[in-house]
Parts: structure tokens; sequence; C-alpha cells
């Protein structure tokens, strides 16, 4: 049975299989900036559990995943098609080994969305973010 520890070591381990990304971090870190672009910070978002019989439940276990580039050196249209390769990139990842090499019962398809930020240093992101939903049956005693 996976839980958040295990689930976050198999998720930075598959981010740090996209050759593009500068940086993995597997928690919420706030100093992203300063290790080069793109970078991809990965983190818990929420959790549920449901009645599956009466020997087990079903666990979710929700993960946001940040990609984040920068805007100002390479100019909106780079930094829009260097997140874009990364974001195929990891939806590729995700995809393809649903299961996390076998440590977690199954993952949900991927859900993404755009946007750009401005730090409070003044410097421009544009950055894509996805939830994967982490399946796992609890097994009760």
């Amino acid at each position: 049975m996976a839980n958040f520890t295990t689930i976050k070591a198999s998720i930075a381990a598959k981010l740090a299989t996209i050759t593009q990304l500068q940086a993995v971090f597997n928690y919420a870190e706030r100093e992203f900036t300063k290790n080069g672009f793109p970078v991809a910070i990965a983190y818990p978002s929420e959790n549920a559990s449901d009645y599956l019989t009466t020997k087990s439940n079903e666990r979710v276990y929700a993960f946001r995943i940040y990609f984040f580039q920068e805007e100002d050196e390479i100019g909106t249209e780079q930094a829009e098609l260097i997140l874009s390769h990364v974001v195929d990139a990891a939806l590729d990842a995700f995809e393809t080994d649903f299961i996390l090499g076998g440590t977690i019962l199954f993952s949900e398809p991927l859900p993404t969305e755009w946007d750009q930020m401005q730090t409070d240093e003044g410097q421009h992101l544009l950055y894509a973010s996805m939830t994967l939903r982490i399946h796992e049956e609890k097994q009760l005693t």
C-alpha cells in the first residue's frame, strides 16, 4: 500500500526522467527560480477515501504538479514552446506508466491548465499545472 511519502518519491523519480527539466522538487519550494528553467514542483493537494468492499477502502491521493518557464529572457513564444515539450513529456511519462512502476494501483489521466504569473521580484513566468490522482486499495484489518 502506497502512501503520500512513497507516492511523492515515485512522482519525483518519474519527473526526473524528463530531460528538459533543470530541477525537480517534490515539495512546495518557494525559491525555485534560482535553479534554472524549466522546473517542476510536485506536492500533495488532497486525498479522499471511499468504501470499496467489506475488507477494503479505495484511497485517492491527489498531487499538484507545476511546470514553470521564464519568459523575460527568451520571450513568451519560446517559453510556450519549451513548456509545451515539457508538458507533453510529462503526459507521456505518466500515461505510459500509469502504475508508477508498480508502486500504485493506478493513476488517472492528467488534466492540465496553463497561465502566466509574475514573481515578487518582477520576473514573468509561464506555467502549467496538472493534477495527478493516484488510486490505492487500503486493506482493512
